[in-house]
């Protein structure tokens, strides 16, 4: 029993990862700095009215202007990702020697709201906030800026369009993105020949019939690691997003159940995750070890994972009847309104957003994506790779994860329903082994109870 809960208490916090996605709520004023703009040499705009200021006169000054510290807080352990931003903030300070960036972690170790681990009267510029709910207790205390009017010059492209749409609601931005992370498929090319492998716009049967062949003839009792994981994606692939119009009550329509049952019955019937029914999950090592074929998987382990093992490559999630949905989260860097350093603050936000000198970085460590894709950007990816069309295939890849299920911008508590969801659709793998998938009565009591603990959830956003 305790070796089933550790399994699966594995993999739901590897989805409590996914799930942590940035959104915001629709403060209009967001108490922006009115302080003449200081520097412009990172060709950001400061608000869509600014005009920028000549550089090179910037530039000589510089030396004269006083040391300011801007603190980034954040709230979550991320051995991966914060090196890489610690890395592209280097190049703004750099540029801007009186600039001192300092990152203050505040773990939490039990369930308060995030402001309450920050000391009273500490400096706050910035918020690296990873989760939906956390995000919109900012928004609601007042806390961070609505930074809608500084991004008209930003990414310049219909990419980086997306992933800032991802962050609105309600008219209001709130955040820069800044963590783009994606979910893929990594296949080992020794054990996936021919027919076999993976393509760009392959199918769920195509996936499943080949994890069966392949199992089949190299006798191997687990195909696809961590399999549970395209459970979602799936349904959403055949039956879009499982919502109502108002985005406030989880709707799951027959072709999505469809896409769960063609998922569901592939761990089930054809077991392509192993014996998930004993408890032994698919979240192991097998694959690392070169005894599984595919492994479902996430940005933060590419760089690991391409070192470690020449001779895997990645492919996006299959299509299903509707569209070829990946999956993925935006994470942003929001500005205080506490900061003493407002202008400072959002123009460092920008540089680690849309600057070509951080997307660069991005492109280079192969653990988040990189959230531009000017030319210069995508000579850089592509440079960085021993095979360079591998970053023709994540560019393929991220560009699916738009509108997934994770980065849906639902009513308040929409997190958690989800994480929910996805735990429901797990509990259906243990439940129904050897079977195949039916909606039945006590599935759908299971998704009324999460819609209507949702429902209570926004009755009390409501009030605040």
């Amino acid at each position: 029993m305790l070796k089933k809960i550790a399994s699966r208490l594995g993999l739901i916090m590897f989805v409590a990862v996914i799930l942590s996605v940035s959104a915001c709520s629709s403060d209009t004023n967001g108490g922006k700095d009115t302080e003449a703009i200081e520097d412009w040499e990172d060709g950001f705009v400061e608000d869509s009215s600014a005009k920028p200021v000549d550089t090179d006169t910037v530039d000589k000054a510089s030396e004269q202007l006083d040391p300011i510290t801007l603190t980034v807080h954040y709230f979550a352990q991320d051995d991966f990702t914060l090196p890489v931003l610690q890395k592209a903030a280097e190049g703004y300070t750099k540029n801007h020697p009186e600039v001192n960036v300092v990152w203050k972690l505040h773990p939490r170790t039990q369930p308060v709201k995030l402001d309450q681990l920050m000391e009273p009267g500490e400096a706050q510029d910035l918020y690296w906030i990873e989760n939906r709910a956390d995000l919109q207790d900012f928004i609601a205390d007042g806390l961070v800026q609505d930074l809608s009017s500084y991004q008209s010059d930003m990414g310049g492209d219909a990419y980086y369009d997306s992933l800032v749409s991802s962050l609105m609601v309600d008219g209001g931005i709130y955040g820069f993105p800044i963590v783009n992370s994606s979910m893929m498929i990594f296949y080992n090319k020794k054990l996936m020949t021919g027919d076999s492998m993976p393509t760009l716009n392959w199918t769920y049967e195509n996936m499943i019939r080949s994890v069966r062949t392949i199992m089949q003839q190299q006798q191997l009792k687990t195909g696809l690691e961590q399999g549970g994981l395209l459970l979602l994606p799936a349904g959403q692939s055949y039956g879009g997003d499982p919502l109502n119009e108002a985005m406030t009550k989880l709707e799951l329509n027959a072709e999505f159940r469809q896409g769960l049952s063609v998922m569901l019955d592939a761990l089930n019937v054809d077991k392509i995750s192993g014996d998930v029914e004993a408890g032994a999950s698919s979240y192991t090592n097998q694959f690392s070890q070169g005894e599984v074929p595919m492994m479902v998987g996430f940005s933060q382990q590419l760089r690991d994972v391409l070192t470690l093992m020449p001779d895997v490559d990645i492919a996006p999630f299959p299509a299903g009847a509707m569209k070829q949905q990946g999956a993925g989260t935006i994470e942003a860097l929001a500005v205080s309104k506490k900061s003493e350093h407002s202008n400072q603050a959002i123009e460092f936000a920008q540089y680690m957003s849309g600057s070509e000198d951080a997307n660069i970085v991005y492109a280079n460590e192969h653990v988040t994506m990189p959230l531009v894709l000017s030319d210069k950007v995508r000579e850089a990816w592509r440079s960085s790779f021993k095979d360079p069309t591998m970053a023709d295939r994540l560019e393929y890849i991220v560009k699916t994860n738009e509108g997934n299920l994770f980065s849906l911008n639902g009513a308040p508590g929409y997190g958690d329903a989800a994480m929910r969801l996805q735990i429901l659709a797990l509990d259906v793998v243990d439940g129904q082994a050897g079977k195949s998938f039916t909606a039945n009565a006590k599935f759908d009591e299971e998704l009324d109870r999460i819609n209507a603990d949702w429902a209570m959830a926004q009755e009390k956003a409501a009030k605040r």
